[in-house]
């Protein structure tokens, strides 16, 4: 019954949506001033991992609907506003795409079903970060905790020079794992077979729709709030996985994914608004692994607070790395 807490992301968002004045921007103050207040309160929680239900998959599924009805009123009402309403909606619906696009559709992008997949495709769709299918599951997972990794933030680094690496280096990764597949399989780069073409394909559809129901200016807002969502996204790479590192051995490849080589957070408000992927450390051991079922492992780094905590904690450089660096494993 925990995951029922996720609701309170698209109820502050669909709030922040039909406001005015300050109210437009709920579910910023919700996101990053409520809840690391709430997780203070409540503190870790290290239970066992709950069997996957038909109950969480039913709220997983219910993201979709919302995010697009969430997505039309935005682009209803982003013109009858003014320029600070404009920027509170702007920032709740980019919330609204990087914790319940970005974020869900990474949970089902990593199952195999059809309707799984497709669900994944149209919440990343609209969060315009279709590649992160190809570079998450064929590339970050290969090489997380290494060099190689675009989506891993060597010690020393900040956000602010992590999240631009992260975003064209994983679209490079993308396209050079594409094409790869491809010459594998003998099939031609340029055409729909590439799905980085294909892709491409949907956001001409999907962004030529916007700008003729609702105009260019309502979808320049729109991608936006795309932009905040993808930089959230970039943000949670960030935490999860800085300063650590993975062993090359000597035949040249890297040691096997363990739980120290990312962080993990019990804090249980976050566990619930992200559905487990505080649980960070079981997902890279077992990414196929559904998320109600991901383990609290002794071995994994753990944070000293909360997602929603430590996102804010990041733009503040000196004292991130004050507060991050000693902790980093000796074993990494």
């Amino acid at each position: 019954m925990m995951y029922i807490f996720a609701f309170t992301i698209p109820v502050f968002l669909l709030l922040s949506l039909y406001s005015s004045g300050t109210y437009t921007y709920s579910l910023f103050f919700y996101s990053f001033i409520l809840l690391p207040i709430l997780e203070y309160l409540f503190s870790t929680s290290n239970e066992p991992p709950k069997k996957n239900s038909l109950f969480y998959d039913l709220i997983i599924y219910l993201q979709l609907p919302l995010l697009i009805l969430a997505s039309y009123i935005f682009l209803e009402r982003i013109e009858q506003v003014n320029l600070v309403e404009k920027f509170g909606l702007m920032m709740s619906m980019g919330i609204g795409l990087g914790v319940l696009g970005i974020n869900v559709g990474h949970e089902l992008g990593h199952r195999s079903g059809k309707s799984e997949q497709l669900y994944a495709h149209l919440l990343l769709l609209q969060a315009h970060y279709l590649h992160f299918l190809i570079e998450h599951n064929r590339g970050h997972h290969r090489y997380v905790a290494t060099p190689e990794d675009p989506a891993s933030a060597p010690k020393g680094m900040s956000v602010y020079i992590f999240i631009p690496r992260s975003i064209f280096m994983g679209l490079s990764s993308a396209w050079s794992l594409e094409k790869k597949r491809l010459i594998t399989k003998k099939k031609h780069i340029w055409t729909l077979n590439n799905l980085m073409l294909r892709y491409l394909f949907f956001y001409i559809i999907f962004i030529s729709l916007i700008i003729y129901v609702f105009g260019l200016k309502a979808y320049a807002f729109y991608f936006g709030a795309a932009l905040l969502g993808i930089f959230l996204l970039e943000t949670i790479n960030y935490i999860e996985h800085y300063g650590l590192l993975r062993k090359k051995l000597k035949n040249g490849r890297y040691e096997k994914v363990r739980p120290w080589h990312s962080w993990n957070s019990d804090h249980i408000v976050g566990r619930s608004i992200l559905f487990e992927l505080t649980r960070h450390s079981d997902h890279h051991e077992n990414p196929n692994r559904k998320y109600p079922s991901l383990r609290s492992l002794d071995d994994a780094p753990q944070l000293p607070f909360g997602y929603p905590t430590m996102v804010l904690i990041t733009l503040i450089p000196k004292l991130w790395f004050h507060l991050m660096d000693h902790r980093i494993p000796k074993n990494t």
